[in-house]
């Protein structure tokens, strides 16, 4: 059964509130959601944890696909 947002592809570079969890809903209609987050930022540490991972963290980002990718400018990387 095809659901509403099938083929629609969707980048997630939300960090908190309500943004992370707008994108898992998209994800559920069937959107291909990527979310993005630099690896140097820790995910969300908000209790509760289970293993020393975030419970909201976990279900913030239920159907999605996770990608690390480190953002710097041109000059950055020149210095």
């Amino acid at each position: 059964m095809s659901k509403p947002l099938d083929g629609i592809r969707v980048f997630d570079l939300t960090l908190a509130g309500v943004g992370p969890w707008a994108a898992k809903l998209l994800g559920e209609l069937g959107a291909d959601v990527i979310h993005v987050e630099a690896p140097s930022r820790a995910p969300m540490a908000v209790p509760p944890m289970f293993n020393g991972t975030s419970i909201l963290y976990v279900t913030a980002n239920a159907n999605k696909r996770c990608r690390s990718e480190e953002h710097t400018s041109e000059l950055q990387s020149r210095e």
